[in-house]
């Protein structure tokens, strides 16, 4: 372990990535719209999955990103899906990037990414769970979130609605924006634990504040963040586009054998 901690600069971090989503476009309005679902796997070799996912099409302006996500950031060849960001190339500010998320939401259970994040500074890479609603103080989110400028260490996160938060850095002992690695959480009424190619990392201290539980809707995305995120992102320093690789997504309900991703070793 490295270090464990909860800070207003993670309740920035992770609330800043969705708080402005609501609002921004018509197509925020049914982020948590969809029914829960049970176990799934995308493989996304084979493209892009009707029904399960969408792209994202809206402008997040905060003090935490600038992103204007783009369906065309978003694409597939015979390997998995790329998640491209480029630089502002008009006058409003705005990153374009993309963003891939579920039209169903999902309760406890094991969430698994094959990704390699973007290297960068500034940039984020960010595989989450987001729940918001009016009235339940169970919403929140999980996140997974890799910072462009150290991809040789990752953050393991939380918020939940009303304040609580838990944010833990772990040193991998790899560069991830090197090659494609299985990163994964399982959460239950009271813990979460993280996962790197399969391998517990990480799992909620004693003492810690409990996680959000409601069932959320689970997302990937690449964002460049503005100055308020310095200290943990750095500063935006990239001329050219920059991308990120998923070749799968799963969740695996608590007691199912249903199909996962994989970690590399298990998949050759």
């Amino acid at each position: 372990m490295r270090r464990t901690f909860a800070t207003a600069l993670t309740a920035t971090l992770l609330l800043g990535a969705c708080a402005a989503m609501p609002g921004t476009d018509s197509t925020q309005a049914g982020l948590n719209a969809g029914p829960t679902e049970g176990s799934f796997m995308s493989d996304l070799s084979d493209g892009d999955p009707r029904g399960y996912w969408r792209r994202g099409d809206y402008a997040v302006t905060s003090d935490v990103q600038r992103s204007r996500y783009l369906p065309e950031n978003i694409s597939f060849d015979d390997t998995g899906m790329m998640i491209s960001i480029s630089p502002p190339a008009e006058a409003d500010g705005y990153y374009r990037s993309g963003e891939y998320r579920s039209f169903r939401r999902y309760g406890d259970g094991t969430f698994q990414i094959e990704l390699r994040p973007a290297s960068g500074s500034g940039l984020i890479t960010n595989f989450f769970l987001y729940s918001s609603s009016e009235a339940a103080d169970n919403d929140g989110e999980v996140a997974i979130q890799f910072a462009g400028r150290d991809t040789t260490e990752v953050r393991f996160t939380y918020v939940r609605e009303g304040g609580a938060r838990y944010s833990h850095v772990h040193d991998l002992g790899f560069d991830a924006a090197d090659e494609v690695r299985l990163y994964g959480f399982e959460r239950d009424d009271e813990t979460i634990r993280w996962f790197v190619d399969g391998e517990l990392a990480h799992e909620t201290v004693a003492g810690a504040p409990l996680p959000p539980t409601a069932p959320a809707t689970l997302l990937v995305n690449l964002w460049a963040a503005e100055a308020s995120m310095a200290e943990m992102a750095g500063g935006v320093e990239f001329a050219e586009p920059r991308q990120a690789r998923v070749d799968c997504i799963s969740f695996t309900e608590p007691g199912d054998d249903h199909p996962a991703c994989s970690a590399p070793a298990a998949s050759e």
